[in-house]
């Protein structure tokens, strides 16, 4: 049988091991998000900025408006199943 005392540490040692991991996990998210801005900012340096808006301005626009309804449904989709869940 166990003690009042081992019962009660072992609690507190769950207690400390998941408040330690939801830090962790907290930080991980702000690196690697810090990491792909790093990344986006490495990959995009080798152009001029002129280049990029000269490249998106070439895109017709019912082009782009394809593109952006359809991340659009796609982010109602991702919600609905979440809804769903």
């Amino acid at each position: 049988m166990r003690s009042k005392s081992s019962g009660q540490s072992a609690q507190n040692i769950a207690r400390k091991t998941k408040k330690v991991l939801k830090k962790v996990l907290s930080w991980a998210g702000l690196f690697f998000f810090a990491l792909a801005a790093f990344m986006i900012y490495r990959q995009l340096s080798k152009y001029d900025l002129k280049d990029i808006q000269a490249a998106l301005l070439s895109i017709p626009a019912k082009n782009l408006m394809y593109a952006c309804l359809a991340s659009f449904f796609g982010y109602v989709a991702l919600s609905s199943y979440d809804f769903l869940a």
